[in-house]
C-alpha cells in the first residue's frame, strides 16, 4: 500500500480500554476497518489503532461512540516523525510512509534584486 501522503491528512493513535476491548475487539476491528473517515488504519498492538484521516479528532470520537456503544477508548493526534519504538518491520514500514518531515526553509536574501 503505497498510496502518497495528503497534507490534509492526519495520523491519530485510538486506544481502547482493555476490558471493553477483550469483549468487544471484533466490534472495534469492523468498526475501524468500514469507517469512511479512515483512509488507512494500522493495528500492531493490541486494543491501539493508529488511524489516518482528514477528519479531526473530535469528528472520530464522535463516529466511534455512535458504533461502539459502551467503549472508553482515547483519540489523539500524534507526530509519526516523533516516534520510536520495538515493532516488527511491517509496521514500521506503515509508520515510516507516513512520516511528515518538515519542509526545508530556504532563507531569504534581503538586498537581491532579479530586475534590472
Amino acid at each position: 500500500m503505497s498510496e502518497p501522503i495528503h497534507a490534509s491528512r492526519r495520523t491519530y493513535i485510538v486506544t481502547f480500554d482493555a476490558s471493553y476491548a477483550l469483549s468487544g475487539g471484533e466490534y472495534i476491528y469492523n468498526a475501524i476497518k468500514t469507517s469512511s473517515l479512515f483512509t488507512s488504519w494500522w493495528n500492531w498492538l493490541p486494543f491501539v489503532y493508529l488511524v489516518e484521516s482528514q477528519a479531526g479528532a473530535d469528528a472520530i470520537c464522535q463516529e466511534l461512540q455512535r458504533t461502539l456503544s459502551g467503549a472508553h477508548f482515547l483519540v489523539a493526534e500524534v507526530d509519526l516523525a516523533n516516534s520510536e519504538g520495538v515493532l516488527a518491520q511491517e509496521a514500521w514500514n506503515w509508520v515510516m510512509r507516513r512520516q511528515r518531515r518538515p519542509e526545508p526553509q530556504i532563507p531569504e536574501i534581503h538586498g537581491a534584486s532579479l530586475s534590472k
